[in-house]
């Protein structure tokens, strides 16, 4: 706006709203890898470097959670670092599921305890409006995009010491059932009035008519 001297609109991307308290009870999936419902973290992403699974993985160890950890996302195109974290995650109670789509991914969210978006790339990401319109705790890096994003409605670690922050963040989000169902409520209730695809729909609506004088 400044640059060009030109009024902006900002349109966000947006999710579908889907509760958790409509998850399908015992889906195949997580029969599948040998997974109970609300007892592992979460991570879904590319598993590519700036996505940060190995600092999850290192952070889930070192903070002395008891539920497990579960990996979803697969990157064919960076092989040395699909071999950092397979040699981080050995000898631990982590799975990793590879790509998962349609059913088995909303299953899959659905049933987490928490989710974590370690990743330092800054930029609304949509894998967190998902998780957070799935009614799922979320716990972030503090980057700017993702502060914006999940407002007052997610837990968060600090982008220095990042090791350190992320471990001791878990283990508080873990161990506080209070904090994790309050943060689940208010995660889906932010996206349904701020990112709903309804909500994103209206607003290019509105622009459109603006924009052709109706």
């Amino acid at each position: 706006m400044e640059a060009f001297k030109r009024q902006t609109v900002f349109i966000p991307y947006g999710a579908n709203v889907r509760p958790r308290s409509l998850a399908v009870v015992d889906p195949p999936v997580l029969r599948r890898f040998g997974l109970q419902s609300n007892e592992y973290v979460l991570f879904v992403s590319r598993m590519t470097p700036e996505n940060r699974a190995d600092l999850l993985v290192k952070a889930w160890k070192q903070s002395g959670i008891r539920r497990r950890l579960v990996l979803v996302g697969d990157a064919p195109y960076v092989d040395e670092y699909q071999r950092q974290v397979q040699q981080l995650c050995e000898g631990s109670d982590i799975v990793r599921t590879g790509y998962l789509f349609g059913d088995d991914y909303r299953d899959i969210s659905q049933h987490c305890r928490f989710f974590v978006l370690p990743s330092g790339i800054d930029g609304t990401r949509p894998v967190l409006l998902d998780q957070m319109a799935f009614g799922n705790a979320v716990l972030v890096r503090d980057t700017p995009a993702n502060m914006e994003v999940i407002g007052t409605s997610g837990a968060h670690f600090s982008d220095r010491g990042d090791l350190d922050a992320l471990a001791e963040a878990l283990a508080a989000l873990d161990a506080d059932e209070n904090h994790l169902l309050s943060l689940r409520e208010s995660a889906m209730k932010r996206v349904a009035e701020l990112y709903s695809w309804d909500a994103v729909t209206d607003q290019y609506e509105s622009l459109f008519q603006q924009a052709t004088g109706r």
